[in-house]
């Protein structure tokens, strides 16, 4: 009878540990950086999850190539039981299968931008889901109206908006979210080292794509403690510096970035 019982257990056992579950850890272009397996029943993804969320905060939180919110946890494989084949498969499967069994793919959206003088980043798992999060977030980097607007989504090109009345916030949020549907993930095969002078505060940066960019540059030139400025010089790459002024002033970090990236912008693939 006891050996029974021990058997029992054991085939109990290697059931419970043949069920598996698998956590990836993505960054923002959806890519795994890691993946995490638990064992046991359905409730070992919660162990899962936790294991992956630790890992972020303990492992990845001072890596520069994972900015704050760039990476989540997602379940990978879900929840594989062992497999019980049925013994009377249906001899007649369904002969009209769906031919769109996913008519609304998802995908990671990254926007970084500028409105008026504030700088933001967006993500999101897809356009839809980046329209509801712009509205909610877009009402702390702005309090009311505006007609400036520049961002790029997905790491494209730099779109530079700009209306003569104003745009509310469901209108910016409106093209945002629309450029980011026509948007693709770019991914650069070199980094970007910019070395240069704010009138004559000397600065340098380096990126790998252009949220990076301007989030970097906006430090940069914070750093370099200049007030309103009108003249700018910069090198990409080692290639010979070019010089930029503005026939009025930019009178935020911001606002210098915004000239100079455009710049490179057209420089950059």
């Amino acid at each position: 009878m006891k050996k029974l019982l021990v058997l029992g257990l054991l085939s109990l056992s290697a059931q419970a540990f043949s069920q598996t579950c698998e956590v990836d850890m993505v960054d923002r272009y959806n890519r795994v950086v890691r993946t995490f397996r638990a064992y046991g029943n359905d409730d070992s993804c919660i162990e899962g999850m936790k294991q992956c969320r630790k890992s972020i905060r303990l492992d990845y939180s001072s890596n520069p190539h994972y900015p704050n919110g760039s990476l989540d946890c997602v379940r990978a494989g879900g929840y594989n039981p062992t497999p019980n084949p049925n013994p009377y498969p249906n001899p007649n499967p369904n002969p009209y299968p769906n031919p769109n069994p996913n008519p609304y793919p998802t995908y990671g959206v990254t926007v970084s931008g500028i409105v008026e003088d504030n700088a933001f980043t967006f993500t999101a798992r897809d356009a839809s889901e980046l329209y509801v999060n712009c509205l909610t977030d877009i009402r702390r980097v702005i309090y009311g109206s505006s007609d400036e607007l520049f961002f790029s989504a997905n790491n494209n090109r730099f779109v530079n908006a700009q209306t003569s009345g104003w745009y509310n916030d469901t209108q910016i949020c409106s093209i945002i979210e629309q450029e980011a549907r026509r948007s693709v993930m770019t991914n650069y095969t070199a980094p970007m080292r910019i070395v240069g002078s704010l009138e004559r505060a000397p600065f340098q940066m380096e990126a790998f794509d252009r949220a990076t960019l301007l989030n970097n540059c906006i430090a940069a030139f914070t750093a370099t403690r200049q007030g309103s400025t009108d003249e700018l010089t910069f090198s990409l790459n080692g290639a010979p510096f070019q010089r930029i002024t503005t026939s009025g002033w930019w009178n935020t970090p911001a606002r210098a970035c915004k000239a100079m990236i455009q710049n490179i912008d057209a420089i950059i693939r």
